[in-house]
């Protein structure tokens, strides 16, 4: 620091200095003890500004005892230290508060990731490319709780399968007539098993028991759009049941019957392989032949529709078997590829639905009409214990 120089004296001072070494006495009245001398401001070396003066009247810095009233020891630095330069607005500054450190860090963070640089690009086309990749391992690990159980209907054109969906989506009255449909629709569904209305699809306004909502996906029966119902079972999420309804007044023609009957089997294989997968997808689901129609006076009763399926599904299984044979396949592999497209209890002479149940698949068939109410319910209660 400065070496500060002792002031002019008083005349009415008595003066005596005395040189010990470095250091300086004086003596001085107890009239002059009050009233401490100023020593010289001291001035910058840069901007050559005065700097405040060193007053020793203040009590917090330069109180002298009682018992050390009558002397003052001065001590010129030896060593003078040089005086650093303080910039004038840090110096007005510094009677501020100063902002929290906080801010500065957040404000250089900015700063970096404004700046463009290789780390910034790199963090940035991870976000970008990892995001979606994070949001959809999030939706896929939670699908099992938000996904319902899906029942797909299935069947021929003008089978009623659009009829049926749009009754039991409004809940009623009598559906009006329909058209074939060109896309997969689904409608959202509430069955229970311990309500009042636990037997009946009308049971939008009951708040007794335990709902379960389901997903009912009506496919379009067309021969040309089969491709697209096919996809809805192979694809379907949570499968609970498969129904698959059938004109029970025109099942009896031929030209219905055997059209009605391959798309029935291979439905029923295609759930057979299914059942017997050794993969995750492995699972049995049963299935509903609803015959549909059966107000029509040329209707068959529902055991008439079963043994005539059934007949019309053996028939199929053996000219399958045929044509594997005829197609050139080698003799080694004809056992395993036949044994695979075969329906049913491998080798048996006729098929029959029992032989489903080899594989844990229940297959019923259940007459009823979608213009009847109560046997619309027979439907939905079937529906409502799987689902």
């Amino acid at each position: 620091m400065w070496a500060a120089k002792p002031p002019a004296l008083a005349p009415s001072c008595q003066i005596r200095q005395t040189q010990t070494g470095p250091e300086l006495r004086r003596s001085t009245t107890n009239a002059d003890v009050h009233k401490p001398p100023r020593l010289a401001s001291p001035v910058c070396d840069t901007c050559r500004r005065r700097l405040p003066s060193t007053d020793l009247s203040r009590p917090s810095r330069f109180r002298l005892p009682r018992e050390h009233s009558s002397s003052l020891i001065l001590r010129p630095s030896l060593s003078p230290r040089p005086f650093k330069h303080v910039p004038h607005d840090l110096e007005a500054s510094s009677t501020h508060p100063r902002a929290p450190p906080t801010m500065a860090t957040f404000t250089s963070v900015v700063e970096t990731i404004m700046t463009p640089s290789l780390p910034v690009i790199l963090l940035g086309i991870l976000i970008i490319l990892g995001a979606p990749i994070l949001l959809h391992i999030v939706l896929a690990s939670s699908a099992t709780y938000t996904t319902p159980p899906v029942v797909v209907l299935l069947g021929p054109s003008h089978a009623g399968k659009t009829a049926l969906t749009t009754l039991l989506e409004r809940g009623g009255p009598a559906p009006t007539p329909t058209h074939t449909s060109q896309t997969a629709q689904s409608v959202e569904l509430n069955a229970s098993t311990d309500s009042a209305s636990r037997k009946s699809f009308r049971n939008h306004d009951d708040a007794t028991g335990t709902h379960t909502k389901f997903l009912l996906v009506d496919t379009p029966g067309h021969g040309k759009l089969r491709n697209v119902a096919s996809g809805k079972l192979a694809r379907a999420e949570k499968l609970k049941a498969v129904v698959f309804m059938v004109d029970a007044a025109a099942i009896g023609e031929h030209d219905v019957l055997a059209p009605t009957a391959a798309y029935l089997y291979d439905v029923l294989l295609h759930l057979q392989r299914k059942a017997s997968s050794k993969g995750k997808d492995k699972a049995s689901v049963p299935v509903l032949v609803a015959a549909n129609k059966m107000d029509l006076f040329t209707a068959l009763p529902a055991t008439m529709v079963k043994s005539q399926l059934e007949a019309e599904l053996t028939r199929i299984r053996a000219t399958r078997s045929k044509g594997l044979l005829d197609s050139g396949v080698g003799i080694d592999d004809v056992g395993s590829e036949e044994q695979d497209g075969w329906l049913g209890e491998y080798g048996s002479e006729k098929f029959s639905f029992q032989q489903m149940r080899e594989f844990d698949i229940d297959v019923d068939v259940i007459g009823g009409s979608v213009t009847a109410e109560a046997d619309v319910d027979k439907w939905w209660w079937w529906m409502a214990q799987r689902v």
